[in-house]
């Protein structure tokens, strides 16, 4: 990043303009070991603001209620959600019970050991899709898959839905669980995005497969269906939306240091899209060939969660699903336009975003989006929404008053109106781990 190129010999005031400002801080300057001030500016007291975050919150309350787009809310637990029962699958041809990966119903799914047993959750009956039956055998280049069932519960809108579902499988042969997402065909935009999606992955995967993105193993189509099947890895802890309803049936706000952790995570995923610099494995190199990628849609349900590979108390975060990703190159170049209608999520675009029901997105968007949907996900968590709201942001308390000034500092920052204020992912990384190296947290 050096004389403010960009990988690739892509010019970065084009793609990234704010790069040259004179301050490029992720965080306000002042002075070491000291706190921020109750007058700050930045931070308004808990007193000036607490009428409005009054206000605020039961404005938040009734939208949940009454908004048309996004997430479904989170509903009170029954007293039936908390019993488990095992999930049965049959296999072609054989009378035997296999148990399907799952969280169990009645403990956290963020929070568990590695060595707790995999069990089914108890969970309302599944989408019906096509290949969702059991005894149905996926069969690629290389291998042979059980299909199972269904892996998300989300309906998918054959006219916008740049995927017709994803499914939970099972390698034959290892026994192995992977999860298999159909891309759509049917006309030639979901193609060139199709192509989009398994180009950036297999960029990735290239590039060495950091464990902090969902990881592709194989990627088939043959030439008779009309969609491509991406065999992926399989998050067995479920994902960040699943956290948001767990803790808000439980009537509690998460712990501080998941929500750093999660943070951590996505800062590190989106560094990596945007510059190919591994944290975890700084040696790597080769960053001249690596053409920069945005994410362009984070959002709780694309963050998930594995207890494989975890490290510490809280469970792995990876982030998945690139239908929406894109190239530097291709929003320098204006090609991004074309597909923009099929990108995105309403409710989680920035505020320099507008949507346009006729032709798609519009406005500002690339890197500056992967910080403030990843800043995003934070506030969420704080407040258990699933939508940010940028009225919290405007008074300067992203988080609310219950977690830390370093953490509003951080999320407020990266959340800020004006695009051109937002820090680099690279300076996110940098404040994010000092900030949980003094907390004594795991980044």
């Amino acid at each position: 990043m050096s004389g403010h190129q960009l990988p690739g010999g892509l010019p970065a005031r084009d793609f990234y303009p704010w790069v040259t400002r004179k301050s490029s801080k992720a965080e306000p300057s002042r002075a070491k070991g000291s706190e921020a001030s109750p007058k700050d500016p930045i931070l308004p007291s808990v007193e000036s603001c607490l009428e409005q975050i009054k206000e605020i919150k039961a404005k938040v309350l009734r939208e949940r209620v009454t908004r048309s787009a996004g997430d479904p809310t989170p509903t009170r637990p029954s007293q039936q959600s908390t019993k488990h029962e095992h999930s049965r699958i049959r296999a072609s041809g054989k009378d035997q019970e296999s148990r399907i990966p799952g969280p169990r119903a009645t403990e956290p799914i963020w929070r568990r050991e590695a060595s707790t047993p995999i069990h089914a959750k108890a969970a309302a009956q599944p989408q019906s899709l096509p290949g969702a039956k059991g005894g149905e055998i996926l069969r690629t280049d290389k291998n042979s898959y059980d299909v199972l069932r269904s892996a998300d519960s989300r309906a998918y809108d054959p006219k916008h839905a740049m995927s017709t579902g994803v499914l939970l499988i099972r390698d034959k042969k290892t026994c192995r669980f992977f999860v298999e997402k159909r891309l759509a065909g049917q006309d030639q935009l979901r193609k060139d995005r199709a192509a989009a999606e398994v180009h950036a992955l297999q960029q990735i995967k290239e590039a060495g497969n950091p464990t902090f993105i969902n990881q592709l193993f194989e990627a088939f189509h043959d030439g008779k269906a009309r969609y491509c099947s991406l065999v992926l890895e399989y998050c067995d802890a479920g994902t960040v939306q699943d956290a948001i309803k767990n803790f808000s049936n439980q009537r509690k706000p998460p712990p501080e240091d998941l929500i750093w952790h999660v943070l951590a995570g996505i800062a590190k995923a989106i560094h990596f899209l945007h510059t190919r610099v591994n944290v975890d494995a700084p040696a790597q190199a080769g960053l001249e060939k690596w053409s920069p990628l945005c994410h362009l849609d984070i959002k709780p349900s694309n963050i998930f969660l594995s207890r494989e590979g975890q490290r510490g108390q809280f469970a792995r975060v990876v982030l998945g699903d690139f239908g929406c990703v894109t190239t530097g190159k291709e929003i320098v170049e204006g090609k991004a336009e074309r597909t923009m209608q099929l990108r995105g999520t309403p409710g989680w675009f920035p505020p320099e975003c507008i949507l346009d029901t006729r032709r798609g997105w519009k406005g500002v968007y690339g890197m500056p989006t992967d910080v403030w949907q990843m800043a995003g996900v934070a506030h969420c968590m704080c407040f258990l929404m699933y939508q940010p709201e940028m009225a919290f942001v405007d008074i300067g308390r992203a988080t609310g008053s219950a977690y830390s000034n370093d953490l509003n500092y951080t999320v407020n920052d990266c959340m800020a109106r004006d695009w051109s204020k937002r820090p680099l992912s690279g300076e996110v990384v940098s404040a994010v781990e000092r900030r949980m190296e003094r907390k004594g947290l795991l980044f």
